[in-house]
């Protein structure tokens, strides 16, 4: 007689493949189960016990999010001090607030409409340009990706004949399909452009995003060379890898949504609101990571010091307690926000730039690609991933223009 074993809904979804496809019943099953999460592994260094923890409450998540006081984003320091040296994600207050205030204001949603609209525009023309009388289209390959690769250089400051450099080297450092030693050659190289691109501004001041960045001051305090360097690579994957998710996401759930579609065609002034509802649907980054910097509870659960807390935006965001249908993607929807940016002090510094971005794209879409929708003679395309979410492909018809 086999004996049954009974797993944890959380252990299923640690489980589970990381491109699995349909994340989320295996996700409600582990939130239903417990909100928080306790899951000890076994150290292969030491043998000893490790004990992690999985939250995905809506308000438990927001909470872990927000309370500084008790949880560290020094969590972070692992995994982004490879590619980006000792950067703003990893900081605590004070630091952190001393950081981000230097660099906020350069990312308030007045400045970046005001300085980047008319850049966003001429590269969104120019790679319409490229497919537009054909027919049909990969929009992944073709716009999606090669747009935030194109914004973000103009941001730093890239000039024209170094792009091809520029963008080769950004996407080597993101594709996760690489092996480290060939995305951490991307990085350096791109450490040493970076480094000669601030030396060059501090020497002749510009208005691009580096100049800026070295003429930063507030109450005395500047940016180091070494602040502004890890800032810049830290927007690699920010800037590019999930505005190109985020974008991806919405248009595939208005393919896949025909009457949302329609409502947001006929109705330009519900971009905005789709862009919120498609990333609270599918965020692009599944969750955030938090360390207990002394033993605390959440959600009525112990956690120990030291213990690495994951905070899941894909938990949070379809949690039954916060929103009616949380499966279903409504362009109408109203209410509590979604925390795909984030919640508290590291709120996403850049989510102001991403939505000029999506905004400028959809329009041009609408504009450019009438009678757009998926090819049928194509597999069609799914959301997957559990650490981060995006569409398979994008292939799409349209009227020739």
């Amino acid at each position: 007689m086999t004996e049954t074993v009974n797993r944890r809904p959380v252990d299923e979804f640690l489980e589970a493949d990381p491109m699995f496809d349909d994340i989320h019943p295996l996700l409600d099953r582990a939130r239903a189960d417990s909100p928080v999460a306790e899951v000890v592994t076994t150290d292969p260094a030491t043998a000893g016990e490790i004990r992690q923890y999985y939250v995905f409450g809506y308000d438990l998540v927001r909470e872990a999010l927000s309370d500084t006081t008790r949880f560290s984003n020094i969590a972070y320091a692992p995994q982004l001090r490879l590619l980006a040296g000792r950067s703003m994600l990893e900081l605590d207050p004070p630091h952190h607030h001393s950081y981000r205030s230097l660099v906020a204001p350069l990312f308030r949603k007045t400045v970046v409409a005001r300085r980047y609209t008319e850049q966003i525009r001429e590269i969104l023309a120019d790679l319409f340009s490229r497919f537009r009388t054909r027919g049909h289209a990969e929009l992944l390959a073709e716009l999606t990706l090669p747009f935030p690769v194109r914004v973000i250089a103009a941001v730093i400051g890239v000039p024209m004949e170094d792009f091809t450099f520029f963008s080769d080297r950004a996407l080597r450092m993101i594709d996760s399909t690489l092996r480290w030693p060939e995305v951490e050659s991307a990085k350096n190289e791109l450490a040493d452009y970076f480094t000669r691109l601030i030396a060059a501004r501090r020497a002749r001041p510009s208005d691009d995003l580096v100049g800026e960045l070295v003429a930063a001051e507030r109450d005395g305090q500047v940016l180091t060379d070494e602040e502004i360097l890890s800032f810049l690579l830290l927007l690699i994957p920010a800037g590019i890898e999930t505005t190109h998710r985020a974008s991806s996401t919405l248009i595939f759930a208005l393919l896949t949504h025909p009457d949302q579609h329609a409502r947001v065609r006929a109705d330009h002034s519900l971009l905005p609101a789709a862009f919120d509802e498609a990333i609270r649907w599918e965020p692009a980054v599944a969750g955030g990571l938090r360390i207990a910097k002394a033993n605390t509870t959440l959600g009525g659960v112990r956690i120990g010091a030291g213990s690495l807390v994951y905070a899941s935006f894909l938990g949070a965001n379809r949690d039954p307690a916060q929103y009616a249908d949380p499966g279903v993607f409504d362009v109408s929807r109203t209410g509590l926000p979604h925390v795909t940016f984030g919640h508290g002090p590291h709120t996403c510094i850049g989510m102001h730039l991403a939505r000029v971005e999506t905004d400028a794209l959809m329009h041009r879409l609408f504009e450019e690609l009438p009678g757009l929708r998926l090819d049928p003679e194509v597999a069609r395309p799914r959301m997957h991933g559990k650490i981060y979410r995006m569409p398979t492909a994008l292939p799409v018809l349209f009227t020739p223009r």
